[in-house]
């Protein structure tokens, strides 16, 4: 359950009342919709959940069939950057962009977004991504505690 906003005019972070089995060394997933749209992460001894537009919300992510991967940081509410993508694998508009469970805050395959434009970097690539969940409306999320 939500307690509000963490600062006004942001909101894309939001306090959470603990729950059940929360560990503040830990961090969790958030899933609305059956989409990953945010982490919570321990911040003043209590659990915030910053949300995927929030620039310092990221988590490793895979495109498309063959699974490249990559760390998605938020950008605004609808879209997410995707950083660190070897420069050699191949990326297409419109691939899909699931979690890949490697950072232990989802499991794998939970779905995030689409691509939309890609660029390259000095050795990376980086890829815009339009998301599939709402964090503008985090009425109602799934904490998932992956152990």
């Amino acid at each position: 359950p939500s307690q509000g906003y963490a600062l006004l005019g942001n909101f894309q972070q939001v306090w959470l009342r603990s729950f059940e089995r929360y560990n503040p060394s830990k961090n969790y997933g958030v899933v609305r919709d059956g989409f990953a749209i945010g982490i919570v992460v321990e911040q003043k001894r209590r659990p915030l959940m910053i949300l995927a537009g929030d620039p310092s919300c990221n988590f490793a992510v895979y495109i498309g069939k063959n699974r490249v991967p990559g760390i998605a940081m938020g950008l605004d509410s609808r879209h997410m950057i995707v950083k660190y993508i070897p420069e050699w694998m191949r990326l297409k508009i419109g691939d899909k962009v699931f979690t890949s469970g490697l950072d232990r805050i989802f499991p794998l395959g939970v779905p995030v977004g689409r691509v939309l434009s890609f660029e390259k970097m000095q050795g990376f690539k980086n890829a815009k991504i339009e998301l599939f969940g709402d964090t503008l409306h985090p009425d109602y999320v799934w904490v998932v505690d992956k152990r």
